[in-house]
């Protein structure tokens, strides 16, 4: 949750994900490596979207593959 909402807001939205955990028994996956996320060098200027310079990484990520040439339609941040 970006911290931009609060701390009230962030705890309260966290509460939901570790409820929803513990009543299905289930995991929960991060939406991105801890280093990417506190790396503002993978981030638009809002500090919360990821960049160019981040997809080929959530890429590796979340597929487990090698990262991608650079599109040629995105241009490097």
């Amino acid at each position: 949750m970006p911290t931009n909402y609060g701390p009230q807001y962030a705890s309260s939205y966290q509460q939901i994900y570790d409820d929803l955990k513990s009543r299905y028994k289930i995991g929960v996956a991060a939406l991105m490596d801890p280093q990417l996320a506190l790396d503002l060098a993978y981030f638009q200027p809002d500090g919360i979207h990821p960049n160019a310079k981040a997809q080929p990484l959530l890429l590796e990520q979340r597929l487990g593959a090698a990262p991608a040439a650079p599109s040629p339609l995105v241009k490097a941040a």
